[in-house]
């Protein structure tokens, strides 16, 4: 029998090896990538969770010179694990090299794990859609 639970502190704890292996390996960014936890499967037009380490999507935007370049949106497999959550999620976020990660609020455990490997976290209201987000802050034109 081969190792099963990762690093956690209990059973189900942590990123086991069959949680890892639900995360999608993205490519690598092109230009600033930015992530946010979202309820919707619409692109830009993603709306912001009201959760971040249980939100139903994670959208993955990059932009370079001021321009949306590519966004993806994907399920969380965090969302239904059964404990961790928030960690699984930083980690995934900080594989897929993002940069800033927009949500409505965040726990302890993901802001700590961002926080440790730079990545800032911009708060924003929930049900804002992406696209009103990157606009707000100048991030796109």
């Amino acid at each position: 029998m081969g190792y099963r639970y990762g690093w956690g502190r209990g059973r189900g704890r942590g990123m086991g090896w069959e949680t890892a292996q639900n995360f999608p390996q993205l490519p690598p960014p092109v230009g600033v990538r930015y992530a946010a936890a979202v309820d919707t499967n619409a692109g830009l037009d993603s709306i912001i969770s009201i959760r971040a380490g249980r939100a139903p999507f994670v959208a993955f935007i990059d932009i370079s010179g001021n321009k949306v370049v590519n966004v993806a949106v994907h399920p969380n497999p965090a969302a239904t694990a059964p404990g961790g959550a928030g960690v699984m999620l930083g980690q995934w976020l900080i594989s897929s090299g993002v940069r800033v990660f927009f949500a409505s609020r965040i726990g302890p455990n993901i802001g700590m794990v961002l926080n440790q490997a730079g990545v800032r976290v911009e708060i924003v209201p929930p049900g804002t859609r992406i696209r009103d987000i990157l606009a707000r802050l100048g991030i796109i034109a």
